[in-house]
């Protein structure tokens, strides 16, 4: 997996990983190789479903946030954490069946990324966790009540912006599908799947969108 002219990785058995930079390299990209695309890659190779999304915890499970860059899928995940609700994971769900049929995701790294206006527009409590700035973005560590084990996902929401009034809803038909194929991290849309690996990871993007609830809550930009 590369971003041309800027870095390149590799990953081989969802074990090990190899970075090269093709130049100088700021922090935020850095998490972002690291932490992002090679963790997407290697829980890809060990059967997982690499979702870009922020994940956080209710206590009966898993909610996922999907959708485009700046879709504000880390700042309602901050919004949430401000008012007590636990952060699974930022930028990158890995899920994974549970054997009984439905799905599972673990923790990731305690960070959200968040960027100077999200931090402004949230009016972000510094007490809540340490912050690192780096050249376009703000780190924050956030304190994480969950342990290593997997939890439930019970659902995934696509965010979008949109004029007029909040309003949240169920999708169906093929729509569940699209937005999880959307979705694959490290810029894979199934089309760029390995030619002997497509029809596999169409097959457990399919079920994830029959099994998993999909909705999208379409909200102004002020929400």
């Amino acid at each position: 997996y590369r971003e041309a002219g800027v870095w390149a990785a590799y990953v081989r058995d969802g074990r090990t990983a190899i970075f090269e930079a093709l130049g100088p390299l700021a922090d935020d990209i850095r998490w972002h190789v690291a932490l992002s695309a090679a963790a997407g890659i290697a829980g890809y190779q060990r059967g997982m479903f690499p979702l870009h999304a922020s994940g956080v915890r209710y206590p009966t499970g898993v909610v996922a946030f999907v959708g485009r860059t700046g879709a504000g899928k880390s700042s309602l995940s901050a919004a949430l954490v401000q008012r007590g609700i636990s952060l699974l994971s930022d930028d990158l769900c890995l899920l994974k069946p549970d054997g009984r049929g439905g799905y599972v995701s673990g923790p990731g790294a305690p960070e959200i990324r968040l960027r100077d206006d999200a931090m402004v527009s949230l009016d972000w409590d510094w007490t809540i966790g340490e912050a690192d700035r780096t050249t376009r973005q703000l780190m924050a560590r956030v304190p994480r009540s969950v342990d290593d084990q997997d939890i439930p996902v019970r659902a995934i929401v696509a965010l979008e912006f949109g004029n007029g009034p909040s309003r949240l809803d169920r999708l169906s038909d093929a729509q569940p599908l699209n937005v999880l194929a959307g979705a694959i991290r490290l810029r894979m849309g199934l089309h760029r799947f390995p030619p002997g690996r497509r029809l596999q990871a169409f097959a457990l993007t399919s079920a994830i969108a029959r099994t998993i609830p999909v909705y999208r809550l379409t909200r102004p930009r002020d929400y």
